[in-house]
């Protein structure tokens, strides 16, 4: 396991030379583990970083990012209501105080919206699929359309 600012920057313009803060910079921090025989050992450990830490970040790491189901619940209500979801993510950075109280930023937000607005049961593309074989059905008693989904309500298989 290594810093994740391990390895080294590669620039994709030559001659470039400014410093990005998250950048790699060939940090040595480490720790190396081996398997012998079904047990495991810690061979190596390094834990001096060639740069500062910053632990009130580390809520920023995308396994750390969370949106727990009231922010959900409020993202889906103000989604319904037609309110763009730039504003939707300003609103709850100034519910919490601040950029810094949020764990999460405002790409997991978007993410969020567009996976919901793909459920089947969302007006999206499910529900324009599900619409139009409706109507096909309509047309002719003999059209047969069956639609799987999965627990989330999106759709895994069209027949």
């Amino acid at each position: 396991m290594v810093c994740s600012r391990a390895g080294s920057y590669v620039p994709k313009n030559r001659g470039e030379s400014k410093l990005i803060p998250m950048q790699a910079n060939e940090c040595p921090a480490r720790i190396t583990v081996t398997k012998k025989e079904d047990e495991w050992y810690i061979t190596t450990v390094n834990e001096k970083h060639s740069h500062d830490l910053s632990p009130t970040k580390s809520i920023l790491f995308r396994g750390n990012r969370i949106i727990n189901l009231g922010v959900k619940r409020t993202i889906d209500l103000n989604d319904e209501a037609g309110v763009r979801t730039n504003k939707t993510y300003q609103s709850l950075v100034h519910s919490v105080g601040g950029y810094d109280n949020l764990p999460f930023v405002e790409r997991d937000v978007r993410n969020y919206v567009s996976q919901q607005r793909r459920a089947l049961g969302k007006e999206g593309d499910g529900q324009s699929l599900l619409k139009h074989f409706s109507r096909m059905k309509e047309l002719n008693t003999y059209f047969f359309f069956n639609i799987d989904v999965d627990e989330d309500n999106r759709i895994r298989n069209v027949f």
